[in-house]
């Protein structure tokens, strides 16, 4: 998954030790990672409403459980491939190498591009709307705070989160199961809005810094996704999009 991705930042001269590492300011940082879960959360919704939408037609999302393997390597092995190596690989691509690369046509088209790739490279509908929005705020927030560090430590702490919740609810009905969903959902809510509140009391400039590219953000995404290779790409995703439907 990571190869193609260095000989694309090898072609762009992107130097990796350019990519911004500063130390993320901790409170501003409890205050990002609330405020993606409230993205998060406001993506459930659209997400159940893609979900409706396809099963008129007789297309389901895949079911993905998450089931704690029992042997205690395995386990560890699991969680470090769903926790860790996501959080660094694909915050090393998508916020480092994919966004980086494109802050010169201005930082709001870099966090776009940057986000639709990463949410269809999740490669169905039940996670794309979530990782469309979180994709949004995770480049916001490195943007803002110069680290891609910022992005790693969100993404780590939302998969966490996430596994933690899912572990335990293999066991319970649909109820249950439906209970922690809920619970989730009201979590990240209530993260969003207090991480939200805190960056608006300390009086932060949240709008993303002025871009030195001549042309409008809204021509850079429109001369974007006419392009041939964009549109050649969206149908291959679409493809693998509907292969991943159960019927």
């Amino acid at each position: 998954f990571l190869p193609p991705y260095l000989l694309y930042a090898r072609v762009c001269r992107l130097p990796l030790g350019q990519l911004p590492a500063a130390r993320p300011y901790l409170p501003v940082l409890a205050a990002g990672l609330g405020a993606t879960m409230g993205m998060s959360a406001s993506a459930f919704l659209p997400g159940q409403a893609v979900n409706l939408f396809f099963s008129f037609f007789g297309l389901y999302p895949m079911d993905m459980p998450l089931a704690l393997p029992g042997n205690p390597v395995a386990a560890v092995l699991f969680v470090v491939n769903l926790v860790l190596l996501p959080a660094l690989v694909e915050e090393l691509i998508f916020r480092g190498i994919v966004l980086e690369s494109l802050r010169p046509w201005g930082d709001g088209f870099a966090v776009g591009v940057s986000a639709l790739l990463f949410a269809l490279l999740h490669r169905n509908t039940a996670q794309f709307p979530n990782a469309l929005f979180m994709g949004l705020a995770l480049g916001y927030f490195v943007v803002q705070t110069g680290s891609l560090w910022t992005g790693v430590c969100i993404h780590m702490a939302n998969n966490a989160f996430i596994l933690a919740l899912s572990v335990p609810s293999q066991w319970m009905g649909p109820l249950g199961q439906l209970a922690v969903q809920g619970f989730q959902i009201g979590c990240y809510g209530v993260a969003g809005i207090v991480g939200v509140w805190y960056l608006w009391r300390r009086g932060l400039d949240l709008r993303l810094p002025a871009s030195g590219c001549p042309l409008r953000q809204r021509t850079c995404f429109a001369e974007y996704l006419a392009r041939p290779s964009t549109l050649v790409l969206l149908a291959a995703f679409l493809l693998v999009f509907f292969q991943n439907f159960s019927r």
